[in-house]
This record gives C-alpha cells, sequence and structure tokens, in this order.
C-alpha cells in the first residue's frame, strides 16, 4: 500500500507509481467508462487537468499534473483503500 501525504489541514494525496507519463485523454476514458465512478466535474489548467469525482459513495479530485503525473485527492486518510482501487483502474495496465 502506499502512503498518502497531506497537502492541507484537509486534503491528502495518493500519487501515482506508474513510472511513464498518462495521458489526460486516457484518463478522462478511463473515468467516463468505468461504470462504478460518477464524474461530475472537469477542469483543464495549463499545467494540470482535474476531474472531480464520487466513486463508492466518496467524493475524490483525480489530477494529472504535468510536473508530478497523476494523483489523487481525498479529504479523509480512511478513504486511502479506494483512492488505491481509484489508481488501479486509471493506470494502463503492464504487459505480461
Amino acid at each position: 500500500m502506499r502512503t498518502p501525504f497531506k497537502l492541507n489541514t484537509s486534503l491528502w494525496e495518493l500519487p501515482s507509481a506508474h513510472a511513464d507519463d498518462i495521458s489526460s485523454q486516457y484518463i478522462d476514458t478511463a473515468l467516463r467508462q468505468h461504470p462504478c465512478i460518477h464524474l461530475s466535474d472537469y477542469a483543464m489548467a495549463p499545467n494540470a487537468d482535474m476531474w472531480a469525482i464520487t466513486f463508492q459513495g466518496n467524493d475524490f479530485i483525480v489530477v494529472n499534473d504535468l510536473a508530478d503525473g497523476l494523483s489523487i485527492r481525498f479529504s479523509d486518510l480512511a478513504q486511502t483503500n479506494l483512492a488505491e482501487e481509484l489508481l488501479a483502474i486509471i493506470e494502463p495496465q503492464k504487459a505480461t
């Protein structure tokens, strides 16, 4: 299990361990096509794309930052396991 870090008093972040850059188009498709993910908002900025989603009744922010890559942000440390599940859904599967 990866360890999230605290961004501020009410926000945690769990970065992806995926070594390669993941395109925002790939992330957007993965989020929109998954039946258990509800996309409520999308924001595009020059240095990052962000999606506000609900997954298993919990709110998350998926961030794809040009400098730092993919990460999941959430408000309660108890959501860490769900954030791990989200990363597993979004990250490309490794070829075997």
